[in-house]
């Protein structure tokens, strides 16, 4: 598997949607959901064909998650611990589920990070063995509150696509972004993937 590849489609996806995003002054909503698709197909890309990829919400038993914005879910246990669906939609029992990640189109403070953390607490509530990541295309609170913050392990793992930086102009106002590809991050996230799901 080639990883040099593998984030290139990925960054040339993200930088495709930030041309339109601005262009087009997509509404925060549509910033999420764009940012969210793009991360579901990439994983899809990366996994093995026995390896799907969802959103929606995990349970057991009575038991049920936030809703997580990413879930990897074995196929061959798929149909007998599937619940419900809708499209790429899922309601699904934990027992066939691998992985869960939270994405973020940016980071902007510790509010916005520790939101992360509570619906992937309610993952670990169900089943502590579920790997838990936080990906988002900026970290703008910088990375250093992001590890002071993660006192109880969560996420285990947080890849920033972009490194971000902002310039404020008269009262406070940003003025300008700067942003530069965090290519080792989302090596980082590749390489974890094919450790973990490829034996």
């Amino acid at each position: 598997m080639d990883v040099f590849k593998l984030r290139e489609s990925l960054f040339e996806d993200i930088d495709e949607y930030l041309k339109i995003r601005d262009i087009y002054k997509l509404s925060p909503t549509s910033k999420g959901d764009f940012f969210e698709e793009i991360m579901r197909n990439f994983f899809q890309k990366v996994l093995p064909s026995g390896y799907s990829v969802y959103h929606g919400n995990i349970i057991n038993g009575t038991i049920e998650t936030a809703e997580i914005d990413l879930i990897v879910v074995d196929n061959a246990l798929k149909d007998n611990y599937l619940k419900y669906s809708v499209n790429n939609v899922i309601v699904v029992d934990k027992s066939c589920v691998k992985l869960v990640a939270q994405l973020k189109t940016r980071i902007d403070d510790m509010e916005a990070f520790q939101s992360v953390k509570e619906n992937l607490e309610t993952v670990k509530d169900i089943d502590t063995s579920i790997p838990c990541l936080l990906i988002a295309a900026f970290n703008t609170c910088g990375g250093e509150n992001i590890k002071k913050q993660q006192t109880s392990n969560l996420p285990e793992k947080s890849i920033f696509c972009y490194k971000s930086t902002r310039k404020r102009g008269p009262k406070g106002k940003v003025k300008t972004y700067h942003r530069e590809r965090n290519e080792a991050q989302v090596d980082s996230l590749i390489e974890f993937l094919i450790k973990k799901f490829y034996k």
